[in-house]
């Protein structure tokens, strides 16, 4: 067993990659946090939401072709560029769509 610490409330929320090299959570204290998988790092704490986190998932190979277009990004890069998106929603009627490369 692994224990991914660094929230300092309730998580309420996780997910893992489809390759299962990120973890994603969320939680009552208002932050999105990324995890490398093999290593464990809390590689990012994102703040942009205003209220709690109720859900995270990660999208699927197909849609982040999809969100890579939705980003202008162009469909034959999106296939080889090995960014993938991730979604968290919240209470502050907001879902936010993230790229793991850039974190934005």
């Amino acid at each position: 067993m692994r224990t991914l610490s660094g929230h300092t409330d309730w998580v309420r929320t996780a997910a893992v990659s489809d390759d299962g090299r990120w973890i994603v959570s969320g939680g009552n204290d208002q932050t999105v946090r990324l995890w490398e998988s093999e290593s464990g790092e809390n590689r990012a704490v994102l703040t942009d939401h205003s209220h709690v986190i109720e859900c995270v998932v990660f999208a699927g190979a197909e849609a982040n072709v999809a969100i890579s277009e939705f980003f202008g990004v162009d469909k034959a890069l999106a296939k080889d560029s090995g960014t993938q998106y991730f979604a968290s929603g919240s209470r502050d009627k907001t879902i936010k769509i993230w790229d793991t490369n850039t974190l934005q």
